[in-house]
């Protein structure tokens, strides 16, 4: 039987959401093909140095996230757009200055020539991600798919450069390269323009500053929940259990893009019709997206002995116990997708913040002992736990909030159906 879908609005979700899963795949698969060039060029010491690199990246890029790109995803599309997107260029870029300042001058302090490359390149790979918004926010994820799509190839021509160097560095500055590419590629077809910090920030204090404070706590939380693990696991471990840590991680990085790409999917569409933002659409979206992360860790975990020869040949040694937790962990963060949409589009961002306030004043303890007792694969369980703490609380304080039930389908709302 050939399914047909008729309704023009019904197709033009479907062809979004076939870009915006295609784009998160190229977008993963940049970052993991840099990841295995450093890990099968470096190994696993290697590979942890560059994770620390990275983990600041990540850090900053949450920041901006936060205080930028995540709010105006979540706004309604008016008159004068131009100017708003114009508006978060310019915060974008002050961010990343802000951010190298402060991850240059660790990388001073500590001695890490790569915390120095990483700070240099953040205006590079800021500017890319907040490009990436635009795209999602004009409903053109075709255009973000050719960002990310020029990172990767950029990415695979670095790839023999990287594997035949031992410096986390010259990867990150590969990296970097890649990056660049993307924007030169998109450039045209976006037109990002760029307008006086005052007007910016006038932009930021009307229309994101309600939404963008609670996730600026919420990153700040993540970042020590999640980005400081990187720091706290090298710190009492060393540099090579961090590595392994990351090494195990790399297995289920892909599944990352079914999180992402709910958010950036069903943020714009439902930033059009709130009222469709029920307690029971948060739980059948995250249901959903458990469920899909539950059945692809599980390939992942029977296909491990392929994986590993693909991925590290004789180069690194995944032991199969630390799997597990890292598996449960993605599971458990899949479910939080459809709340942390719903509560972002409700404006409700003091829900998540203090949803992982709690989870987080448990789990980074956790962490530690954990660590200190049982090592890597310690941390890797205090990890999962802490992201069903997470889950817990912000799902029964989604369910809590009411708002006005409307005739017809949520789902329905969410993928434009007639």
């Amino acid at each position: 039987m050939i399914l047909t879908v008729r309704s023009p609005r019904a197709r033009r979700a479907l062809g979004s959401m076939s870009w915006t899963t295609t784009d998160q795949v190229l977008s993963a698969s940049s970052n993991f093909l840099i990841t295995i060039a450093v890990a099968r060029g470096m190994g696993i010491e290697g590979l942890g140095r560059f994770s620390i690199a990275f983990a600041a990246y990540l850090t900053v890029l949450g920041f901006s996230r936060s205080l930028i790109s995540e709010p105006l995803l979540a706004q309604p599309r008016r008159e004068r757009d131009r100017d708003v997107e114009a508006a978060s260029v310019t915060l974008t870029l002050l961010c990343a200055a802000s951010g190298a300042l402060v991850v240059g001058g660790a990388g001073l302090l500590l001695g890490r020539v790569e915390l120095l490359v990483v700070a240099g390149a953040l205006p590079v790979a800021l500017l890319q991600d907040i490009l990436r918004y635009h795209a999602f926010r004009r409903k053109k994820a075709q255009l973000a798919a050719l960002l990310d799509g020029g990172w990767l190839v950029g990415s695979m021509i670095a790839w023999p450069i990287v594997t035949n160097s031992s410096s986390p560095s010259i990867a990150l500055v590969c990296w970097a390269g890649a990056a660049l590419l993307g924007i030169a590629l998109a450039w045209r077809s976006l037109v990002p323009g760029m307008v006086w910090p005052t007007a910016a920030l006038m932009w930021w204090r009307r229309d994101a500053r309600g939404l963008a404070r609670p996730l600026l706590l919420d990153s700040i939380l993540v970042t020590i929940s999640l980005q400081a693990m990187v720091f706290m696991v090298a710190l009492i471990a060393g540099d090579s259990a961090l590595g392994l840590l990351r090494a195990g991680q790399v297995y289920f990085a892909p599944l990352g893009m079914v999180l992402t790409a709910l958010g950036v999917l069903a943020v714009p569409h439902l930033a059009q019709r709130p009222s469709a933002t029920t307690s029971g659409l948060a739980v059948r979206l995250s249901v959903a997206t458990a469920t899909l992360a539950a059945v692809l860790c599980a390939v992942i975990i029977v296909a491990e002995p392929v994986l590993h020869a693909v991925l590290y040949a004789d180069s690194i040694n995944v032991p199969g116990l630390l799997l597990l937790p890292l598996a449960a962990q993605v599971v458990v963060s899949a479910a939080a997708a459809g709340l942390v949409v719903v509560s972002k589009v409700r404006g409700r961002g003091g829900d998540i913040a203090r949803s992982r306030l709690s989870s987080t004043a448990v789990g980074l303890l956790l962490l530690v002992v954990a660590t200190v007792t049982y090592g890597v694969e310690g941390a890797a369980w205090a990890m999962a736990v802490q992201a069903f703490l997470y889950v817990v609380e912000l799902g029964v304080r989604v369910i809590k909030f009411r708002v006005p039930e409307r005739s017809g389908s949520a789902v329905s709302e969410v993928m434009g159906h007639d």
